[in-house]
């Protein structure tokens, strides 16, 4: 019987998005759709999202959301 692999944390750092280019910065390694390092593979970058396969299981990372900064009057 084959032993799972747990899932390891990936940081999505940041999205490039437009109608020419798609780049996302995992890892701090900027890749773009079909690129990879260390068993991670891109497969589709989305403006908020984007899908890899890691030990060649389909995940999808996330943005981290920026807390809310308030202003002061």
């Amino acid at each position: 019987m084959a032993k799972s692999v747990p899932e390891r944390s990936l940081a999505l750092d940041s999205i490039l998005f437009s109608k020419d280019r798609r780049v996302a910065v995992i890892e701090g390694e900027a890749l773009r759709e079909g690129q990879g390092f260390n068993s991670v593979r891109v497969i589709r970058i989305f403006a908020d999202r984007v899908l890899v396969t890691d030990n060649g299981r389909e995940r999808v990372l996330y943005l981290e959301r920026l807390p809310q900064v308030r202003g002061t009057q």
